[in-house]
């Protein structure tokens, strides 16, 4: 129970800050330089067609892909990774 309240103390700290992450993947660029902040409390949508490495970018901050650069920020964890 301790972890969740410190967990939730500072609602103005990022849930999840994402800082210049660029992808790779079989020597094509997915994407670079992408910067994200969510807030707690914040909905947030990722639109795009089919194809558009939506599933991809979701696969970092989850822990199922590794193959990127840049800095993942959470309440919990820093990681800052070069692939």
């Amino acid at each position: 129970m301790t972890e969740n309240t410190e967990l939730n103390a500072d609602h103005n700290a990022p849930l999840l800050e994402a800082r210049t992450l660029s992808c790779e993947r079989d020597e094509c660029l997915l994407f670079a330089d992408l910067s994200l902040w969510v807030a707690f409390g914040t909905v947030l949508q990722i639109a795009a067609s089919n194809g558009r490495r939506k599933t991809t970018l979701l696969s970092i901050p989850c822990g199922l892909n590794d193959g990127y650069e840049g800095a993942l920020v959470g309440r919990r964890q820093q990681t800052q990774h070069d692939s």
